[in-house]
C-alpha cells in the first residue's frame, strides 16, 4: 500500500504534489510546520480560493486507492501486519476494520464514535461469518516470516 497514491501522481506522493500546486497557484503556508499541518492549511486555502478542481482531485485518487483495497484486502491486510508499530506488534488472526469518511478523509478516524455506521456492517460479517471467511495472510515483520487469518470490514460515509 505504500506509495499506491504515487501511481496518480506521477511517480510523487501526494504532499510534495501538494505542494507543487501551491506554489503554481501562489498559495503561501508554514514550510515549518508538520506535513499534515501543511497539508491542512494548503487544501484550506485551496478551499477558500475556490480551486475545488485540486481538491476534487485528491478526493477522486484518495477513493481509487479505497477502492483498490476493497478490490484487493489481502493486499491491505499484509500492509497492516507489516507496518505495524514495534509496540503493538502481533501476529494474531485479526479482524481489520477500515473507516473511510468519503467526504472528509482526513477524519475518518471520528467515524469511530459512529456506532450506527459501524453496527451494521459488523453484524451483518457476523451473521454470515463461517469456516472460509478468514484468508491466509503471509507477512515479513523484523525479518522473520509470519502467518496469520485476517479479513476486513470496510465501513465508507
Amino acid at each position: 500500500m505504500d506509495g499506491k497514491l504515487k501511481a496518480y501522481y506521477n511517480g510523487k506522493m501526494e504532499f510534495t504534489w501538494l505542494k507543487k500546486k501551491a506554489k503554481e497557484n501562489g498559495i503561501v503556508f508554514d514550510r515549518n510546520a508538520t506535513e499534515a499541518q501543511q497539508i491542512y492549511e494548503i487544501t484550506q486555502k485551496f478551499s477558500e480560493l475556490g480551486h475545488d478542481d485540486v481538491l476534487k482531485e485528491i478526493k477522486k485518487n484518495r477513493m481509487s486507492v479505497v477502492n483498490e483495497a476493497m478490490n484487493n484486502p489481502s493486499e491491505l491486510m499484509k500492509w497492516l501486519y507489516e507496518k505495524q508499530g514495534t509496540m503493538r506488534f502481533g501476529a494474531e488472526n485479526r479482524l481489520f476494520l477500515i473507516l473511510v469518511d468519503s467526504d472528509d478523509m482526513d477524519n475518518s478516524w471520528k467515524l469511530k464514535r459512529s456506532f450506527q455506521l459501524i453496527e451494521p456492517k459488523v453484524n451483518s460479517y457476523l451473521d454470515n461469518f463461517n469456516d472460509n471467511t478468514l484468508q491466509e495472510i503471509h507477512f515479513v515483520y523484523n525479518k522473520q516470516k509470519f502467518t496469520a487469518e485476517a479479513d476486513t470490514i470496510f465501513v465508507i460515509k
